[in-house]
């Protein structure tokens, strides 16, 4: 029995300090897999993490990009309700960014405005930051005009005032202000005001692309 034991833990040590192959009798790598993986359950990401995908290099090995490269994504939904301001992101890494806002209503209209967000640290003064967005373009379904796109007005270099015309009144009490909104940005936070006249639910994505 004593020798059972010794040898489990042998065997045991040995595997915690060593490389495991499956279908490869010389693993490379911690874990070699020599074929396809399955994994039967993935757990959904973090509201307003950024999310880095995993991809594999020339020999396979999968590897994620940099903290500093493109391609991470920070994804979120909040509930703002009329007239109030809400916090979208948080904790923004500094980069560039293609930050998409997605709004509906009850009547199936849907708003989707694209924006670039800056946000760089000072190279002569490394603990401040140089931040602002532009807006960029957008998209309205079912409008009751033919102004399918958002008008973006500057109030500064960091706030920008979105509006849309045409928006039909809809049964869940929106009337033709409410798909509009402000967009702001504060260093690594993006917020947005409601300037409609109902609740909404606004969905944010940000690509990294810097």
């Amino acid at each position: 029995m004593k020798k059972r034991i010794i040898l489990i833990c042998s065997l045991a040590s040995s595997l915690a300090y060593s490389q495991v192959g499956i279908k490869t009798p010389n693993p490379t790598n911690t874990l070699d897999v020599n074929g396809t993986a399955r994994i039967r359950q993935v757990d959904s990401g973090l509201e307003e993490k950024a999310l880095t995908p995993l991809y594999t290099d020339a020999n396979n090995v999968v590897v994620k990009i940099p903290s500093t490269g493109n391609h991470t994504v920070t994804t979120n939904s909040v509930t703002i309700a009329a007239g109030s301001t809400g916090q979208l992101i948080s904790n923004l890494a500094p980069g560039v960014y293609k930050v998409t806002v997605i709004v509906g209503n009850g009547c199936a209209n849907t708003a989707t405005a694209e924006f670039l967000i800056h946000y760089y640290p000072n190279k002569n003064a490394p603990n401040n930051y140089y931040y602002g967005l532009n807006g960029q373009s957008g998209f309205l379904t079912r409008s009751i005009s033919n102004n399918y796109n958002p008008t973006f007005t500057r109030a500064s270099n960091s706030n920008i005032k979105v509006t849309w015309t045409g928006v039909e009144v809809c049964e869940s009490g929106g009337d033709s202000t409410g798909f509009n909104y402000s967009l702001i940005v504060n260093a690594s936070t993006i917020s947005l005001v409601n300037n409609g006249n109902i609740a909404s639910v606004y969905r944010i994505n940000a690509a990294r692309l810097d």
